[in-house]
């Protein structure tokens, strides 16, 4: 195999690998702050006629007041509802 063949396959990878990670590794990074030891509940809904639920995750703030979830879905636009109430000790 001669060095410009090698060169083709490795950029026909290179440009494969660009094309599909976006397909591979869709996932949505939420960050929240709020005041400190809150809790925190966080609704994914489908973002169509008729919501819908797709995932929830239900956090309790840090001291520092931020939260931080990652959802791993695939849609390519949902609503974000927040709910933040009182953490019981």
């Amino acid at each position: 195999m001669t060095k410009r063949a090698l060169i083709s396959i490795l950029g026909i990878f290179i440009i494969f690998s660009f094309l599909a990670v976006p397909f591979l590794v869709s996932s949505m990074e939420i960050n929240i702050h709020v005041d400190p030891y809150k809790k925190v509940s966080i609704f994914i809904l489908a973002d169509q006629e008729q919501y819908y639920l797709l995932g929830s995750f239900h956090k309790d703030a840090s001291g520092l007041g931020e939260v931080q979830v990652n959802y791993p879905g695939t849609e390519g636009k949902v609503k974000i509802n927040i709910k933040i109430s009182e953490r019981v000790l």
